[in-house]
């Protein structure tokens, strides 16, 4: 035992390499609800509707099929090439793998973080449990916020190493080359994220002005825009091998801009909370940033940083604020904001205890909820839509791109094997305003046409003017079952 600690402390890389590791596997079991080895199926419930999207698309383009003409969303095609890597390396397994990978790095660089600030133990945990706890409960995974989630980390890692002044023009350089590699995947994924690497940029170049070091403002932007033009590289060499590049930038770009902007009733109470969310955390971080400046705990260079980078983002955010999880991408800032807090404050120990066990409940919590009600509740429900599709569709339908799911579940058609011929074939109400190609009149022009031959309805889903069209002027029949699972879904065919 002596050996293999003195072992650790000896290579502390190591031993950090370890745990973040750990962390990243720990994660990916359990904020995947999709892919995770925990799961047999894929639940079909609302709450992870996007991440199925996201899986099912990277299924669609290992089998060949061509983003945006073959398979459509708003996302950009970094989020297919993960999920896409995720499957090529096994499924589930595979997923599971490049999910450890990428959180992984990220914890590595939160530790190093912590590591830099000389916590304590006892309070590393506190950062640690909380991030692991928005993740999971947020059932956000896979998701794009997590591809950028590495290069965030390290990025601020190595600003913060330079402002300490440890190496700063080498780690000002690095740290913007990662900041360029993040803005590049932000483009092509959601391009609303790229306010985080806007935010940081900004901030350097304020600085550089400020100490009047401006002969390593241009170096640093070239290397920013090397990085920028070295993420970018990959989805502009497919898209114009593929045709598509046009389409990408309309759906990644444009539409992205269009779906925040198109609002409805549950957008908006979501666009309610999340301002008062982006409001509260901009007035706790502007009260400490100016409590700690004013008893000199913090530099000069810190405050500009964290005010600057988190500010600019809160900004965005407030202005952008569709859905909660969109918040998540802010949040490594904000952790190395409080990480800097925590290291020039005093714990006693009956406040880190009673801190650490709080936190340690709500990391349990979202991981002890979602299997227990997945396994009691959503899975039987699940097998039986499952064992309906199966007894109503062939096999061969189901391949040959016959069967089209309105208004559900990705779910669906991941767990029957199903591969659609419609780009669009989430079929979401909110993508068919931001598309000509997707719009409700081409979607009744398809489903007439003999490339469909069923139609999947959800029984919960309210309605609207293509079900009024369906049920009364488009001459499909409802099949007529006794089966459990079509007490949840309709099926319809020609």
């Amino acid at each position: 035992m002596n050996r293999i600690k003195n072992f650790f402390l000896k290579h502390p890389n190591i031993t950090i390499g370890i745990i973040s590791a750990l962390f990243g596997f720990v994660t990916a079991l359990f904020a995947n609800q999709v892919s995770s080895i925990i799961y047999n199926i894929v639940p079909s419930y609302s709450y992870v509707n996007d991440q199925g999207m996201f899986y099912y698309m990277g299924e669609l383009l290992v089998l060949g099929k061509t983003p945006y003409i073959d398979f459509f969303d708003h996302k950009g095609p970094y989020i297919f090439y993960y999920t896409a890597l995720g499957v090529l390396l096994g499924g589930r397994i595979g997923m599971m793998i490049i999910q450890t990978i990428t959180f992984g790095i990220f914890y590595y660089f939160l530790i190093k973080v912590m590591t830099l600030f000389k916590l304590r133990k006892a309070v590393m945990l506190i950062p640690l449990f909380f991030i692991f706890a928005l993740i999971t409960a947020s059932g956000q995974s896979p998701s794009d916020f997590e591809i950028n989630f590495p290069f965030v980390m390290a990025s601020i890692y190595f600003y913060l190493k330079a402002i300490r002044g440890d190496h700063e023009e080498r780690n000002f350089i690095i740290g913007n080359l990662l900041i360029g590699i993040t803005a590049g995947i932000s483009i092509h994924l959601r391009a609303t994220d790229v306010m985080v690497s806007l935010g940081m940029v900004i901030y350097y170049g304020v600085r550089q002005i400020i100490q009047k070091k401006y002969k390593a403002i241009p170096i640093n932007a070239l290397v920013c825009i090397g990085g920028i033009a070295l993420a970018s590289a990959l989805p502009l060499i497919h898209s114009f091998t593929g045709h598509f590049t046009g389409m990408m930038y309309e759906a990644c770009i444009l539409n992205n801009f269009k779906y925040l902007a198109n609002s409805n009733a549950d957008t908006l109470r979501y666009s309610l909370s999340v301002r008062l969310m982006v409001a509260g955390l901009a007035i706790v971080i502007a009260t400490l940033l100016v409590t700690y400046k004013f008893r000199r705990k913090i530099s000069l260079d810190a405050l500009l940083f964290y005010s600057i980078t988190i500010g600019f983002s809160l900004v965005i955010q407030f202005a952008i604020a569709n859905y909660p999880h969109y918040l998540i991408i802010v949040f490594p800032i904000v952790l190395a904001f409080f990480i800097e807090i925590f290291s020039v404050t005093t714990f006693k120990k009956p406040v880190l205890i009673v801190t650490n066990i709080i936190l340690g409940l709500a990391t349990l919590f979202p991981c002890i909820y979602f299997p227990i009600n997945h396994y009691n509740v959503q899975f039987k429900k699940d097998e039986a839509i499952n064992n309906y599709i199966r007894e109503t569709i062939s096999k061969e339908d189901r391949l040959e791109g016959k069967t089209l799911c309105y208004q559900t579940s990705s779910a669906f058609y991941i767990n029957n094997d199903i591969v659609v011929s419609y780009g669009d074939f989430a079929v979401q109400i909110n993508h068919m305003p931001l598309s000509q190609k997707y719009s409700f009149e081409k979607l009744k022009e398809y489903v007439l046409s003999v490339n469909c031959k069923y139609l999947i309805i959800d029984k919960e889903y309210a309605g609207d003017y293509f079900i009024d069209w369906l049920k009364n002027e488009s001459n499909l029949k409802l099949i007529e079952s006794n089966s459990l699972g079509s007490k949840y879904i309709s099926i319809y065919t020609k």
